[in-house]
């Protein structure tokens, strides 16, 4: 390092050099905060249980781009030199050089390491990654039956398409509302609020939405927005001659205290930074409320401005300025990096292996950031902007190729053993089963608005009913009682709702509740039953994943204590599940349904790799034992209720994955639609005795 400038003034420089005439003034705390920003989400996606609300790192993202952005845009509009076209260059050359790299590797890589779904899938997502629709794109996959989010190369672009969406509608808006300068704080502030309102509103009906889509985060760059405002405004006032003449008393008194205000801001606005990073996690309704935490901390600490000591001696610091400049691509490559190798193990990649993915993305940040990143910035001329636009337009062809194709099944990786054409083939059965089902609304019966949401039937209005109920599992063995209602002539009744325990008095608290939005409250098993009162089915399926219950820390009884132990909590839900059997079978006899053996592994990641995947019948037993005595003590008190155990058939040592050359699982715990037909002839004669002799012999 001798002989040359030191690292502080090789930043300025390197800065100072992609300053446009009516850039912000540089300032290196705003790095740091995106260096803070950029380590929650990657310290978070490595380590979660550490760093519980890493996640809002993003927030802080939307705060500061909203602050830069508009900042460039309103002292454009003052020096009456703005101009959407160079706008727009400037963000292609900031944002393409490092998203172009990454897609392409991802691509490539992908080729190479990913099997047929898996790679239609990575297309999919690179079309929305180049088209800044990626956020869009996680919204509509969202869902219960979901591919798991860690296993998505670039699920995390998701927040570059809000970002994205916000650059193409925020200028015009801007322009537009710069008509009424006087009024615009006004106009920004009323738009804040209404996206805010959305946000909280919708929050808990609608997770999904409020956390992908731009409207629902509108209001966290807006916030940015105005600080933007409110910087061009005190700048304007900070040198005036005779403040009293020109501006109120509120101004005045702020202009005033100005430093010892600053410094509680920044104070304050890192405190709730810290608060937000260790203490929101998952289960919390996020956004709503909770993301005022990153987003006022962010909005604080860059209000405070860069002379108080907070930002001076802490988010100036170097190493953390360092980490802010390469923030960008860092964000962009530590999740591929993670996710492929969580697609690419039999399990969850070590600790060790985890810290040395998160070191290479650091690397690889680096790399990009000298060797792509500051070249292309600092080149000016718009055919640059042109190529790059047109390079990732090209990779956005490429995508929707390879998802049209369905993953190029003719790569060599899927020739290897015929792992991958068992799934191949369980893909195909599953789409054909499913598009020959057809399910409509419970219109025809007198039930409750909840039980209602919960409901599907199938078959002549006339017919003899037999109803399912359940949570996902139930509608996973769903397509077995469509084609008995089928052949049978039989009318069923499918109520079903993924996550929530055919239980009376319990509700789920979890993020799978609120976005089910149904089992978050007490009283929707009830429900159900008075619904299977009023339908009077000849015969009544109870199905659920049992173990998962025991297992779970987010599973409430109704009447029962904070913090009660573990055990009394297991024989509560034990409680609930033979009361719940007891009722059903008053009703209508019926039969329960033990739980499917839990893969090791999920069966389309594992099958076409050699993962293990069968698991041993002991630990099968082990892990249902909570839930497995309550529907023996059931059985054991009415002779109106039997027990169905799927294990029986599927496990003698270990549990099957594979059945007469059929895939039995659509991930690691659903049965597939075409392995729940396989048991059809095992139902019909054991739990059908109602049916006329030669029809349950057909």
């Amino acid at each position: 390092m001798r002989g040359g400038p030191p690292p502080s003034a090789r930043i300025a420089a390197v800065r100072k050099r992609l300053e446009t005439n009516f850039h912000p003034k540089y300032r290196p705390d705003i790095d740091g905060l995106r260096g803070i920003a950029v380590l929650s989400v990657v310290l978070f996606h490595g380590f979660p249980y550490f760093v519980t609300g890493g996640f809002v790192g993003v927030d802080i993202f939307f705060v500061i781009s909203g602050f830069l952005i508009s900042a460039i845009i309103l002292q454009g509009l003052e020096q009456q030199r703005f101009s959407f076209l160079e706008f727009y260059v400037r963000r292609v050359r900031r944002i393409y050089p490092a998203l172009v790299l990454v897609l392409a590797v991802c691509l490539m890589f992908g080729w190479f390491a990913l099997f047929s779904q898996e790679y239609a899938q990575l297309g999919k997502h690179v079309v929305g990654g180049a088209g800044f629709i990626a956020n869009i794109l996680s919204w509509l996959e969202a869902g219960y039956f979901d591919t798991r989010q860690d296993l998505k190369p670039l699920l995390h672009l998701w927040s570059l398409g809000v970002e994205e969406q916000y650059y193409l509608i925020w200028p015009v808006l801007l322009v537009v509302l710069w008509k009424w300068a006087r009024a615009l704080p006004l106009l920004i502030g009323l738009l804040l609020l209404v996206s805010l309102v959305l946000n909280v509103s919708l929050v808990g009906s609608a997770p999904d939405s409020t956390f992908y889509l731009l409207p629902a985060r509108f209001w966290e760059l807006l916030l940015g927005s105005m600080l933007a405002y409110a910087a061009l405004r005190w700048n304007r006032a900070a040198p005036a001659g005779s403040l009293a003449t020109t501006y109120g008393p509120i101004t005045q008194s702020l202009l005033a205290y100005r430093k010892p205000l600053g410094e509680i801001a920044a104070g304050v606005g890192l405190l709730l930074l810290c608060c937000a990073i260790l203490f929101i996690d998952r289960n919390k309704h996020f956004p709503g409320w909770w993301a005022l935490l990153p987003c006022l901390g962010a909005a604080l600490l860059i209000a405070a401005g860069p002379q108080t000591f907070v930002n001076r001696m802490t988010l100036s610091a170097k190493p953390l300025v360092l980490v802010g400049l390469i923030s960008y691509p860092l964000y962009l490559w530590h999740w591929p990096l993670l996710s492929f190798a969580r697609v690419l193990s039999a399990s969850e990649p070590s600790r060790v292996t985890k810290g040395i993915l998160i070191l290479a993305s650091f690397m690889l940040a680096w790399l990009t950031y000298l060797f792509v990143e500051r070249p292309i910035r600092a080149n000016k001329t718009r055919r640059t902007a042109y190529a790059l636009f047109a390079v990732c337009a090209v990779l956005g062809i490429t995508g929707l190729m390879v998802r049209m194709q369905d993953g190029v099944p003719t790569r060599a990786i899927n020739s290897h053993g015929n792992g991958e054409a068992l799934v191949a083939e369980a893909r195909k059965q599953q789409a054909l089963i499913q598009a020959s089902e057809k399910w409509e609304k419970c219109n025809t019966v007198e039930i409750s608005e909840v039980a209602g949401k919960f409901c599907s039937v199938h078959g002549d209005v006339h017919a003899t009913p037999i109803l399912v109920w359940g949570d996902s599992h139930a509608k996973a063995w769903a397509s077995v009682f469509y084609r008995i209602a089928q052949e049978q002539h039989l009318r069923v009744f499918l109520f079903w709702s993924g996550g929530c325990p055919p239980i009376v008095e319990l509700r789920r608290t979890d993020s799978v509740a609120r976005a089910i939005g149904l089992c978050s409250h007490f009283g929707t098993a009830e429900s159900v039953l008075e619904a299977i009162r009023v339908i009077r089915p000849q015969h009544v399926f109870v199905i659920g994943n049992w173990g998962l219950y025991t297992h779970s820390s987010t599973i409430e009884i109704s009447g029962e204590s904070a913090n009660v132990p573990r055990a009394a909590h297991v024989e509560g839900l034990r409680e609930r599940l033979v009361r719940t059997l007891l009722l059903v079978s008053a009703t209508s006899p019926t039969t329960v349904f033990r739980s499917m053996p839990g893969l090791v592994n999920d069966v389309e990641r594992a099958l076409p790799r050699g993962f293990p995947l069968e698991p041993t019948l002991e630990r099968h037993r082990a892990y249902e034992a909570g839930l497995d005595p309550a529907i023996d003590a059931a059985v054991a008190r009415t002779k109106n209720l039997s027990v169905f155990d799927p294990a029986a058939i599927t496990c003698t040592q270990s549990c099957k994955a594979v059945m007469q050359n059929t895939v039995l699982y659509r991930d690691n715990n659903h049965i597939s639609r075409a392995g729940s037909l396989l048991f059809k002839d095992v139902l019909l004669k054991d739990y059908f005795g109602f049916l006329p002799p030669r029809s349950a012999a057909q």
